[in-house]
C-alpha cells in the first residue's frame, strides 16, 4: 500500500466534511452540495487558524470544528428567519410539484438541492419553499431534468478525478518526491514550522521562520496540508504535500469547474457533460502548470478555488446559456410555456424568479410555472411559494459567496482579483438586461439594481488599484505568439494543445453567434487583455495597472485563462453536435445519434486525454519532482545526506546552511533546525535585516579568526554546517563565500558525507 494513501483519506475528509456540514444545515443536497463543500472547507480552515492565533488555541483539527459549528449556526439562523421573514403566512398543507413546463433551470436546481421536507412532516430549520401554518417552511420538488442530469454530473466528475489520479501519480513518482524548485524551499519549511510553532494564521506565521518580523502570508495551503499531518500524528510534511497536490488534481479542481460548467450551462447533453470531463481532463494549464513551475501552491489553490465562486456568482445574477432570452423578453404561458414576445421558440432553463422577486419586477403567477400541488395547481394568488423558492435559493447563494471569498483571500489574494476580474463583466451584462427589460416592458427604472452593480464595480475599481505585489516579471511572447497561446491552450511555451484548440476557437464562435453564450464575451475578453499584457506588453504602467497584483506574471494567468476557457471548449462541441443533430434530422437521418455521440468522445479522448500536448507537460513536471544525481534543487546526494541527519547531530543543534543550494531542506525534510529557511533571505543586502545570518552567509569559514563570527554563532545556536556545493536552484548565482572549502577551513571536522554533500561539526569557537 502506497505511504500516501492515509494522507490522501484523511485530506479528503479534511476538505469536504466541514462544507458538506454547513451546506447540509442550508438544507443543500446532492450535487450542488458535494460540489461547494471544498469551497466552504477550505475557507472554514484558513479562518479557524487566524481564529486559534488570535484566542491562544494551537492550530489543530479544534478550532476547525468550532469554526465550523458556529457558522454552520450562523447560517441555520439566517436561513430560518430570513427566508421566512421570522413570521412565515400559512399557505395550505401543500407539497409542491413540478410538472410539464414546471420550474426547471436555476429555479428548479434550486427547489432540488434545498428540499428538504419529509411526509412525515419533521420540523426543519429551512427547507426553502412552502410556509405551513405551524411555522414550517417546506418545499418537496420534482424536478425531472436535475434528476437526470445529476448521476451524470456525477458521473463526469468521476472520470476527471480518475484522470487527475493518473496525472498525479506520474507527476509525483515516488511518494517522497519534493518540488525541485525555487519555491518549495519556503513552501515546505512554513509547512514544518506551522507544525512545530502550532501557529497557522496567515497574519502571524511567518514570524520567526524567515525573520523576527511578521508579515502577511496567505496560508491556506499550508493550513489544509498540516491540518492532514496533524490528523494522523505525522511531522511528514512531504507525504502530507504530495497528497495535497492529490486533492487539487483529483477532487477540488474537477468539483469546480464542474460547478461552474453546471452553472454556464445547465442544459447540457449527457455527451456535453462526458466530452467535458475528457477535456478538462486533458488540459495542460491548470493545475497542472501551476505544480511544475514555480512551485506556486497558493496560487493553485486559489485558483482551482475560484470557479465554485464563479458559479455562485452565475446563479446569483442569473446567467446562463438559457437566461438571455427568458432573462429580458419571455412571457410565461401555461399553454406555450416556450413561448417569447416576438414568437421564438426558446429553452426555458431559468425561470427570472430571482430577479422578479429581489427586485421588485413582476412575478409571474405561480400556476403558470408549471407548479401543481397534492390539492390541484396553486392559484394566480399563490405566490408565496414561488417567492420562498427564488428567495431562498439567492439566500443560500449568497451566504456561500460569503462564507468562501476569506478563504478565496487566503488561499492566495490573486484570486479574489481574478474573480473581480471576471465577474465584472457580468455584473455589467446583469445590470444591463435590467435596464433593457425596464425599457422593454416601460417600467420604472430599477435603482436597486443600478445602485448594487454600481456598487460593486467601485469597490472592484479600488481593490484592483490597491492590489500591487512587489515583483514584476518580464513579458516572455510576441504579441502574436501570445495570441496563438491563448487560443491553443499553451500557455507558457506548453506545446500546443491543436483539437483542444480547436474546439476553443469553434465555442469562442459560438459565442458570438448566439446570443444565449454573449454573457460569456465579457469574461474571455477579460482573460485574454490580462494574458496579452503579461505576456507581450512592454513593462510600464500599463502593464503594472493591468497585472501587477498577478506579479505581472504570464504563467499564472496562462493558468487562469483556463477557468474560462474550458467550458468555452465545452461549449464548442455542445453547439456543434447541436447543429449537426439538426443538420442530419432535416435530412431524415435520426438513428445515427448514438453512434455519432460515441464517435465523438472517442476522438475527443485520442485527441485530447492522450495527447503528446499533455504527456509533454506532465512530463516536463515529473522532472521538476524527480531526485537524482542532477536534480536542480536537493540531488540524489544531498537528500541521502539530509535523512540521516538525526543520527548524526543533537536534537538542539541548528545548522548553518546556504538555502539557495537546497540545504535548507534539512529542516522541513529532516526536523534538524537552520540558520535560514527562505532564500529571499539569504543574499548580502538582507544582512540589515537579519546581520546574524549575513555574518553566516558571507564570513562562516573565518569563525576561527573573527570573533564577529562566533557571537554570530552562539546568538543563532549554530554548530553544524551543511556544504553542498555551488549549483544553486535555477541555475542561479549568489555567492555564500563563508560555505567555501570547508574541508580545509580551521575549526571545522567533517562528520558525514555522501558524495559531494558533506556535514561538517564548527569547533572553531
Amino acid at each position: 500500500m502506497s505511504p500516501l494513501l492515509p494522507y490522501c483519506l484523511v485530506g479528503l475528509v479534511v476538505v469536504l466534511v466541514p462544507g458538506l456540514a454547513i451546506g447540509a444545515v442550508a438544507r443543500q443536497r446532492g450535487w450542488r452540495l458535494f460540489s461547494l463543500a471544498p469551497w466552504i472547507s477550505v475557507s472554514v480552515i484558513a479562518c479557524a487558524a487566524i481564529v486559534a492565533d488570535w484566542v491562544g488555541l494551537a492550530w489543530g483539527w479544534l478550532p476547525v470544528v468550532a469554526l465550523a459549528i458556529i457558522a454552520g449556526g450562523a447560517v441555520w439562523l439566517i436561513c430560518r428567519f430570513a427566508v421566512a421573514g421570522g413570521r412565515p403566512k400559512a399557505v395550505g398543507r401543500r407539497q409542491a410539484t413540478g410538472q410539464g413546463g414546471g420550474i426547471s433551470g436555476a429555479e428548479g436546481d434550486r427547489m432540488a438541492a434545498t428540499s428538504g421536507a419529509s411526509s412525515a412532516g419533521r420540523p426543519s430549520a429551512f427547507d426553502g419553499g412552502i410556509a405551513h401554518s405551524d411555522g414550517r417552511v417546506d418545499i418537496t420538488p420534482s424536478s425531472p431534468s436535475r434528476h437526470r442530469r445529476n448521476p451524470w454530473l456525477w458521473g463526469a466528475w468521476l472520470i476527471t478525478a480518475t484522470f487527475g489520479t493518473v496525472e498525479w501519480l506520474r507527476l509525483i513518482g515516488p511518494a517522497d518526491s519534493i518540488s525541485q524548485t525555487y519555491d518549495a524551499i519556503f513552501h515546505l519549511s512554513a509547512l514544518r514550522w506551522i507544525i512545530d510553532s502550532g501557529n497557522g494564521s496567515s497574519l502571524t506565521f511567518s514570524a520567526g521562520l524567515v525573520s523576527d518580523q511578521s508579515f502577511f502570508y496567505p496560508a491556506a495551503f499550508h493550513d489544509l496540508t498540516t491540518l492532514i499531518a496533524q490528523l494522523l500524528g505525522s511531522t511528514n510534511v512531504v507525504y502530507a504535500c504530495n497528497a495535497c497536490v492529490w486533492l487539487m488534481m483529483a477532487v477540488i479542481w474537477p468539483l469546480g469547474i464542474f460547478a461552474l460548467i453546471d452553472a454556464l450551462l445547465p442544459a447540457l447533453s449527457r455527451t456535453g457533460l462526458l466530452a467535458a470531463a475528457i477535456i478538462i481532463s486533458g488540459s495542460a494549464g491548470l493545475p497542472l502548470l501551476m505544480l511544475s513551475w514555480g512551485v506556486l501552491y497558493p496560487n493553485c489553490l486559489a485558483f482551482i478555488l475560484l470557479p465554485a465562486g464563479l458559479a455562485l456568482v452565475a446563479r446569483l445574477l442569473g446567467l446562463n446559456a438559457g437566461s438571455a432570452i427568458l432573462g429580458d423578453r419571455a412571457v410565461f404561458n401555461a399553454a406555450n410555456p416556450k413561448a417569447s414576445l416576438d414568437g421564438t421558440a426558446v429553452d426555458p432553463t431559468v425561470s427570472p424568479l430571482s430577479t422578479a422577486i429581489i427586485f421588485k419586477a413582476p412575478t409571474p403567477p405561480a400556476h403558470s410555472l408549471g407548479i401543481t400541488t397534492t390539492d390541484g395547481p396553486i392559484g394566480s394568488n399563490d405566490t408565496a411559494a414561488a417567492q420562498v423558492l427564488a428567495r431562498s435559493g439567492t439566500l443560500v447563494d449568497g451566504l456561500f459567496l460569503v462564507i468562501g471569498l476569506p478563504g478565496l483571500f487566503l488561499a492566495h489574494p490573486s484570486g479574489l482579483l481574478a474573480l473581480i476580474a471576471i465577474s465584472s463583466p457580468l455584473l455589467l451584462v446583469w445590470a444591463w438586461r435590467g435596464l433593457w427589460r425596464n425599457w422593454v416592458g416601460r417600467q420604472i427604472i430599477d435603482r436597486r439594481r443600478l445602485w448594487i452593480s454600481g456598487s460593486l464595480l467601485i469597490a472592484f475599481v479600488i481593490i484592483w488599484l490597491f492590489a500591487r505585489t512587489g515583483e514584476a516579471r518580464p513579458p516572455i511572447n510576441s504579441w502574436e505568439a501570445s495570441v496563438g497561446e491563448f487560443l491553443l491552450a499553451a500557455p507558457g511555451q506548453l506545446q500546443p494543445a491543436w483539437l483542444l484548440g480547436a474546439l476553443i476557437i469553434t465555442g469562442l464562435y459560438w459565442l458570438v453567434r448566439r446570443r444565449q453564450y454573449h454573457f460569456l464575451l465579457g469574461p474571455v475578453m477579460v482573460l485574454l487583455i490580462l494574458w496579452l499584457a503579461a505576456s507581450a506588453m512592454p513593462a510600464g504602467d500599463w502593464r503594472d495597472l493591468l497585472t501587477i497584483g498577478f506579479y505581472d506574471d504570464a504563467i499564472r494567468l496562462g493558468a487562469l485563462s483556463t477557468v474560462i476557457l474550458l467550458p468555452v471548449a465545452v461549449i464548442g462541441v455542445e453547439a456543434s453536435l447541436e447543429r449537426l443533430r439538426q443538420t442530419l434530422a432535416r435530412r431524415g437521418i435520426t438513428s445515427w445519434q448514438a453512434a455519432i455521440d460515441l464517435a465523438v468522445l472517442l476522438v475527443l479522448f485520442i485527441g485530447i486525454a492522450m495527447s503528446s500536448a499533455l504527456n509533454a507537460a506532465i512530463e516536463q513536471g515529473r522532472w521538476s519532482y524527480a531526485i537524482a544525481a542532477d536534480s536542480p534543487l536537493l540531488d540524489s546526494d544531498e537528500y541521502a545526506l539530509i535523512m540521516q541527519l538525526d543520527e548524526q547531530i543533537p536534537t538542539t543543534a541548528v545548522v548553518a546552511v546556504d538555502p539557495w543550494n537546497g540545504s535548507s531542506l534539512a529542516y522541513p525534510l529532516a526536523g534538524v533546525p537552520t540558520s535560514s529557511h527562505m532564500v529571499d533571505f539569504a543574499s548580502e543586502a538582507d544582512q540589515a535585516i537579519n546581520a546574524d545570518q549575513g555574518l553566516i552567509q558571507f564570513r562562516l569559514r573565518y569563525a576561527a579568526s573573527d570573533p564577529a563570527v562566533c557571537a554570530a554563532l552562539d546568538r543563532t545556536g549554530v554548530s553544524y554546517a551543511l556544504s553542498f556545493g555551488y549549483r544553486e536552484v535555477h541555475e542561479g548565482q549568489h555567492p555564500a563565500p563563508g560555505f567555501d572549502q570547508l574541508s580545509s577551513a580551521e575549526g571545522f571536522v567533517e562528520v558525514d558525507r555522501v558524495g559531494q554533500a558533506a556535514l561538517y561539526r564548527i569547533d572553531a569557537c
